[in-house]
């Protein structure tokens, strides 16, 4: 009989020194070695389904109970309809008390033998005829980097790189010259190698095999063309050209560092470098593409287990869902990471005060009809692409999910595209007072449709856009339907309210492929909160930005937005209204861009270089109404921008916009986490509402 602890608890324990032959009631084994714990997760869930079988848990609460210690998974856990609790009485897969249970993905290597100037090496037979690629390895649970020239920076994301000089001859696009002297040596098995290359304009990385290399022409061939994301129809396959940045990885000529290891894919070899003793340390590489997969469940609650150590892959999402936004659509023939946690059409289930950490692909992803499940108060940091992902149908798609008190950094550290909390097709799921940080791109990017209302309020965002061109900290898009852009559909919106967003710096590739930062030109694209791609009827209110690149806010080629009461500090211009959308791709769309509002808000910037607003490709019936804010900037005669061109603002007035705003100081201060405005502000006649950053955040 399973441990009863009162009448409305049924408990089984799993512990790495179990037994799935034992009973699982017991949280260590007995004395005589005959019971005790479970070892695996799976062999309780069945217990469980035991159990219920025989009514053994009716009118119970249902948990099983994970014992400290690394819990190796020879398989995804997957929890069905069958394994559902109820709201009175869910079923809890949940860490002992006290104590900090890890699930792994990996597999640990032994049999480490020396191979030469203190490199070791392991076979792995399951990996050869590169049947078990990795990109990853860990070593006591930290990852460690590949065998690459030349060798990344640490701490500078961006240097350590090689600019491609020319693309190659007669429309190749598949291969490119590297200049003279980038590459030390000729290596003797090119084909093991991988590029790590930046695409377009530094818009998203790729990491591609090496077909071959010319030495003589300067010439390397990839085992696949790149993909270019400039415009739809997306990924169209173009020549690879400067200023282009790339890293040759996976090199076993360049292991030369303590902690570098490369895979041999062929041979089915791992080589390393190690960064300490082998004796004393724990090397694992990465296998599964999934932890904890529920699948229909209903009331399943997850907390306190540490995930980790999961596969990498190519492609960002899974296929057979809409609205995934421009640069993240399933590719044909490229491999899908996975994700530690996975729920598809899963409701009332909860995530909490569980930790992410290194995972290869996504840490958590709702796909189908997941609703109202709840993810709070998890930390994911280092997940090789997503923190937390929604996507789905028109049929069948995420609503009412809570993503909350949650703190996110570095996700994106194989995949920089990928966002720390994505909303593709979703519907009403509200992102709510989390911390997000330190990241490459996008801290909250809600996907390429307009068919559903999220809400984004309370989140506090700093140190995002560190290495990827033209994006925002909330980025936006509504390009519906893929793969063209429409007029003739309901673009739902967005609600974006009382967030703060500080330092959104940018990267600039400068013409020899250096990336620099900040940048602070006025050709930048980089901004707080960009409503891209006819985004439209989104509310953006009562937000704090600071010290973003270029912009606070940027509309590109929508209608009906409403940006007002929000707080722009330190940035290169206060909004963009641009309709670059029909400009260069869509010129269908060229009457789609109306009734744009800015409203109440006020900027201040020290910059040199700051304006009051930019107009590309604009028009007076793009922006309905500018009114009653305050600017604050050190130009003696503030400007704007028409496209490149200055206007004054009387020219401004003179179109009858900003008629009742004000060119004053509001009483700005600016502290070690904020900004505020004095009591007696001059914006508080004008309507302007106090913002509450102390609200701001994950809660206590």
């Amino acid at each position: 009989m399973a441990n009863v602890e009162g009448p409305a608890t049924v408990t089984f324990y799993v512990s790495p020194a179990g037994n799935d032959s034992w009973s699982g009631v017991l949280a260590d084994p007995n004395a005589t070695g005959t019971d005790g714990p479970f070892v695996t997760p799976h062999r309780a869930r069945d217990a469980v389904r035991e159990l219920r079988q025989h009514g053994g848990a009716s009118g119970s609460a249902v948990r099983v109970l994970f014992r400290g210690g690394r819990h190796y998974l020879e398989r995804p856990l997957v929890l069905g309809p069958e394994d559902s609790g109820t709201a009175s009485l869910p079923v809890v897969y949940a860490a002992c008390p006290d104590e900090a249970p890890v699930l792994s993905g990996g597999r640990v290597i032994a049999d480490w033998r020396p191979y030469r100037d203190g490199i070791l090496q392991a076979d792995l037979p399951m990996a050869r005829g590169r049947r078990w690629w990795f990109r990853q390895l860990f070593c006591d649970g930290r990852r460690l980097a590949r065998a690459s020239w030349p060798k990344p920076e640490p701490g500078n994301p961006l240097g350590g790189w090689m600019c491609v000089e020319a693309d190659a001859s007669e429309g190749d696009r598949d291969a490119f010259v590297f200049r003279t002297g980038d590459l030390p040596r000729r290596w003797a098995h090119p084909r093991q190698a991988e590029v790590h290359i930046y695409v377009g304009h530094n818009w998203l990385n790729e990491t591609v095999a090496v077909e071959s290399i010319d030495w003589d022409r300067r010439l390397i061939r990839l085992a696949r063309p790149l993909f270019q994301l400039d415009r739809a129809p997306w990924f169209v396959h173009v020549p690879i050209g400067p200023p282009q940045r790339f890293r040759i990885e996976n090199v076993l000529e360049e292991l030369d560092r303590p902690g570098e290891w490369c895979l041999d894919g062929e041979a089915g070899r791992v080589y390393l470098r190690p960064p300490e003793p082998t004796a004393s340390a724990t090397i694992v590489a990465p296998a599964l593409h999934c932890l904890v997969d529920l699948r229909r469940a209903q009331h399943v609650i997850l907390s306190g287990l540490t995930f980790t150590e999961t596969m990498d892959g190519d492609d960002y999402h899974r296929e057979g869902h809409e609205g995934y936004g421009d640069g993240t659509f399933p590719r044909r023939g490229l491999s899908y990471g996975g994700e530690a946690v996975h729920l598809s059409a899963a409701s009332h289930c909860v995530v909490e005060h569980c930790r992410f950490d290194s995972v290869g692909a996504s840490a958590i992803y709702l796909e189908g009809a997941c609703s109202r499940n709840h993810l709070r108060r998890n930390t994911i940091v280092a997940a090789g692409s997503y923190g937390v992902a929604m996507v789905g149908t028109r049929e069948a798609h995420p609503m009412d999910n809570r993503v909350e008190d949650n703190d996110i950094s570095r996700c994106g550290e194989l995949n920089k595209y990928a966002n720390a909390v994505f909303l593709g097709l979703s519907n009403m799921n509200v992102v709510a007072h989390n911390s997000i940080h330190d990241l490459p791109h996008v801290a909250i990017g809600l996907g390429g449709s307009g068919f559903g209302r999220n809400l984004i309020e309370y989140n506090e965002i700093r140190r995002v856009d560190l290495e990827i061109s033209d994006s925002g900290a909330i980025n936006a898009w509504m390009e519906d339907p893929y793969p063209g852009i429409r007029a003739d559909v309901e673009r739902s919106g967005h609600l974006i309210r009382h967030n703060l967003i500080a330092d959104v710096p940018g990267v600039r590739v400068e013409a020899d492929g250096r990336l620099t930062r900040p940048a602070h030109d006025r050709s930048s694209l980089t901004m707080a909160i960009y409503l891209d791609t006819c985004s439209s009827n989104c509310l953006v209110t009562g937000n704090v930005i600071l010290r973003a690149g270029r912009y606070g806010v940027y509309l590109q080629g929508g209608r009906n937005n409403v940006v007002e009461n929000d707080l722009i500090v330190d940035c290169g211009c206060a909004a963009a209204f641009s309709d670059l959308v029909a400009h260069w791709f869509a010129p269908h769309m060229a009457h789609y861009m109306a009734g744009n509002r800015f409203v109440r808000n006020v900027f201040v910037s020290d910059r040199a270089d700051a304006c009051l607003y930019q107009l590309i490709n604009w028009n007076e019936r793009h922006t309905a109404q500018c009114e009653e804010n305050i600017f604050c900037v050190p130009a003696s005669q503030p400007v704007l921008l028409l496209d490149q061109a200055e206007m004054t603002w009387e020219q401004w007035q003179e179109r009858g916009f900003d008629c009742s705003s004000q060119i004053t100081d509001p009483g700005l201060r600016r502290t070690a986490t904020g900004a505020e405005l004095a009591a007696d502000t001059p914006a508080a006649a004008l309507g302007f509402v106090p913002i509450d950053l102390t609200r701001i955040g994950i809660r206590p």
